[in-house]
This record gives C-alpha cells, sequence and structure tokens, in this order.
C-alpha cells in the first residue's frame, strides 16, 4: 500500500497480516499506473522541494523496477500548469496526463500522451469557458474519439466536497455542457489525481460505458447505465455503510461481470456491490445439428498460458464481434468481426493486445456482441 502524507511511503506486505513501512522521499503522491510499459506499478509524484513556485509544479515518476526499488526517472514542468489527471487516454496501455492552469483563469488545460517509453508530449489544449471544479474523469464517453470531462459544479462541506454532477461532451474541441444532477441533489467525494471518486465500466455488458457514483448525500452508490444514443440513465441507488468516499469496479466474485467496492471515508471498511446480472444464457440443439439460438461458451483452458479457445455458437447468419477487454471495459484485442454462418465455431487468443505485445497477467472479459444482445464471459492469463 501507498500513502502520500506527510511524505510518500511504502507499506511492503509481509503476508500474514504484517507491513513493513518504507519511505520513499519527499514527495506529494499525484496518482499510479504503468508509467513505461513493462507491467509493474509505477508512481506519479510531485517532489516537493521541486516545486518553484505556485504557479510551477514539478511532475516527478517513480519507476517501479520490478524488484521492489523505485527510481525518479523524468522530472516534467510546464509553467503555469499543474499535473491534475493521470490516465491511459489513447489505450495503448501507457499512462498520459492532463495538465491543469494553476492560476486564473483555470478553464485551461493540457494534454500530453505517453510515447510508452516515458516520454510526453503535448497533443491538445483546451480552453473551457465553464466553472469546473474537482475532475472525477476525463474519458471518452461518446466512443467519438473525443475525450470528455465529468466534474463536480462546486464545492460542499467548506471546499472538503464537491456537490452536483456535470458532464462537458467534446463535440470537436467545443465543451457542450449537461448537468446530470444540481448541486443540491448530489454531493460526493472529491477523489482527486490518485483515487477514485466515480467508477466506470461495463456494468451490464451491454457493450456501453456505465457509471457508478458514492454519494455522500445518499450514503449510497448511484449506478448510471450509458445509453445507446448517448448520455446516461439513472438506474438505481444502492446504500452502503459509513460515508461513501472512494470507488473500485473490478470483477470481485469472479463470475465474469463488474462488481463495485466502495470505502468507508471515516476507515469504518469496505462495501461490496455484487452485480446480479447474468449476460450468457442456455441454448438448445435443433434437429439438423445448427444451433437454435447464440452462446458464448466458457473459454478452456482456464486459467492459460499460451493460448486459450473460445466456442461460440450462431443460430443465424449475422453480423458477429468477439474481444478481448480488461476488468475496466477498455479493448485489448478485437478477435472477430463480420458476417458469420450459422453453426458451432471456436476462436483462439494468445494472450497479445492489437499490437501484438503480450499482456499482463490478470482477468480479462471475453465479448460477444451480435445484432442486440450482448454476452460475457472471463478468462485469467498467467504468465
Amino acid at each position: 500500500m501507498v500513502y502520500g502524507y506527510p511524505a510518500l511511503g511504502l507499506l511492503r506486505n509481509k503476508g500474514k497480516g504484517e507491513f513493513i513501512e518504507e519511505v520513499l522521499g519527499n514527495y506529494h503522491l499525484e496518482g499510479m499506473g504503468d508509467f513505461d510499459g513493462d507491467g509493474d506499478i509505477d508512481i506519479w509524484t510531485i517532489p516537493i522541494d521541486m516545486i518553484i513556485e505556485e504557479s510551477r509544479l514539478a511532475l516527478g515518476i517513480l519507476v517501479n523496477r520490478g524488484d521492489g526499488s523505485f527510481e525518479e526517472i523524468v522530472t516534467v514542468e510546464k509553467f503555469g500548469y499543474a499535473p491534475n489527471w493521470a490516465e491511459d487516454f489513447n489505450g495503448d496501455r501507457a499512462m498520459d496526463l492532463v495538465w491543469r492552469a494553476s492560476e486564473e483563469p483555470y478553464g485551461r488545460y493540457i494534454l500530453t500522451l505517453n510515447d510508452g517509453a516515458g516520454h510526453l508530449e503535448e497533443i491538445a489544449k483546451w480552453n473551457i469557458d465553464i466553472d469546473v471544479r474537482n475532475i472525477a474523469a476525463i474519458k471518452d464517453l461518446e466512443g467519438d474519439g473525443d475525450l470528455d470531462m465529468v466534474a463536480s459544479i462546486e464545492w460542499h462541506r467548506f471546499m472538503a466536497s464537491p456537490g452536483g454532477l456535470q458532464i462537458l461532451w467534446n463535440k470537436a474541441g467545443a465543451m457542450e455542457r449537461e448537468i446530470v444532477y444540481t448541486v443540491d441533489e448530489l454531493e460526493w467525494s472529491g477523489g482527486g489525481t490518485g483515487k477514485r471518486p466515480i467508477g466506470f465500466g461495463d456494468l451490464n455488458c451491454d457493450g456501453l460505458l456505465d457509471m457508478a457514483i458514492p454519494s455522500i448525500s445518499d450514503v449510497a452508490v448511484i449506478v448510471l447505465l450509458g445509453k445507446p444514443g448517448g448520455g446516461f440513465r439513472e438506474e438505481g441507488r444502492y446504500p452502503v455503510s459509513g460515508d461513501p468516499e472512494l470507488i473500485e469496479v473490478a470483477d470481485f466474485d469472479g463470475d465474469g461481470d463488474l462488481d463495485l467496492a466502495v470505502a468507508d471515508g471515516t476507515g469504518q471498511g469496505v462495501s461490496i456491490l455484487l452485480n446480479q446480472s447474468n449476460p450468457a444464457t442456455e441454448v438448445e440443439e435443433g434437429p439438423s445439428g445448427i444451433p437454435l439460438g447464440w452462446e458464448l461458451g466458457q473459454a478452456y483452458p482456464n486459467p492459460f498460458n499460451t493460448r486459450v479457445v473460445i466456442p461460440f455458437e450462431v443460430g443465424s447468419p449475422g453480423k458477429v464481434e468477439i474481444g478481448i477487454y480488461d476488468v475496466k471495459g477498455r479493448s485489448v484485442r478485437s478477435l472477430v468481426e463480420g458476417e458469420i454462418e450459422p453453426g458451432r465455431w471456436k476462436v483462439f487468443w494468445d494472450g497479445r493486445d492489437e499490437r501484438g505485445n503480450p499482456v499482463a497477467s490478470g482477468v480479462y472479459v471475453i465479448r460477444m456482441e451480435a445484432g442486440s444482445r450482448t454476452w460475457c464471459r472471463k478468462v485469467a492469463l498467467i504468465r
């Protein structure tokens, strides 16, 4: 576990509930992710002794060497800007960075993309005239290739937590504002760059990005499902205990769909919300041997090391898409995309992404789409 106050430190797990504390240095924790593409978790920091002035902040990267040690390999400075959000924006599995103006006017942003080797290149600048306070996410919410923004409207509790929720839809560089919840309707945790104030993933396995918001005002998680034409609709509010602050989206029970874990901000525990959807269906076999329906079968062997077999059944001629996704819903590899005749088929995955690079060990989701229906299965890769 990594902590960021009063200095940056690491609690190493010895097993049996025992931890060893190690101080990494005089840094402010900004976030964590794979910066250099080697599969290890690196740390994004602001070196405290390199804060030159309020309008100029330095970003340091502590690279994980794979043996438990870290090395600062790069420091990036942007005059008048501060590191604001770290994420893989272009799907190349390398962490990119958004910088925000550190002095008025605050609605100025710079997007820098990581080339996979640790070099950040400035790609775009955004000037937003809309009042944007705490940012919860910068993502392509519509699947149109443009980055949209999810943010609060103003602050609550003496600037301790954000109120309201707005989406800034990116329309060819111009931001269009949609207020999802007013300040009076929603109060949520100001998680910041290194945390998860709002969770994203395909929760109902329909191929669309969904959103889960820990609501402090409701003491619940609000689930918003993505709509086919764009935007979101509220699916439900699920009570949790304590003061819901941070959220993580993952397959916690290993059944192939995404669940939710919500941390209590008072330190009293974590609430687990298990997804009750069941995207896989039974299929009958017709007299002629041609399936009467559609099915995505269980992959085998599972877990696998070098290659996995994915059986599927097609009941009538039509377009079929089968792809591999990580547990966050990000596309890893497309396996099938085209017209398929009725019958029983198999497709293979070799554990590589679209560029032919081996992916890291972990759980992945196999998703098949045909017509208006979607099926999901999980598979575990062990290197």
